[in-house]
């Protein structure tokens, strides 16, 4: 995953999403890796496939606010107005957690 994460930074996203594949096949059931798919094919283009992979970050780490705001760009950028707002509203809480010092 570290890997995935330098190439994306470099803007390889092709060789980034083959690292995260190889890293997936490690680990299937990461929220984490879920994430950087999701995030490498947002930025090629891929926005539906994106969304698959969000969507099962967020079920397999629902606490990790990465995955949401990935879905709420998603989202907005597909106008599904009413799942922009679940997620808006769901990191408004976190937010506060945070905050409050009851985060993660």
């Amino acid at each position: 995953l570290g890997y995935a994460q330098l190439l994306f930074t470099k803007g390889e996203y092709a060789r980034a999403l083959d690292q995260a594949e190889t890293a997936l096949k490690q680990d299937p059931d990461s929220g984490k890796i879920r994430y950087w798919k999701a995030r490498i094919l947002y930025y090629l283009g891929k926005e539906d496939l994106a969304l698959e992979e969000a969507k099962k970050c967020v079920e397999l780490s629902p606490d990790m606010p990465g995955g949401r705001n990935l879905l709420l760009r998603i989202y907005r950028r597909k106008g599904m107005r009413k799942e922009a707002a679940e997620q808006a509203e769901w990191l408004r809480k976190h937010e506060h957690k945070i905050a409050m010092g009851r985060g993660r």
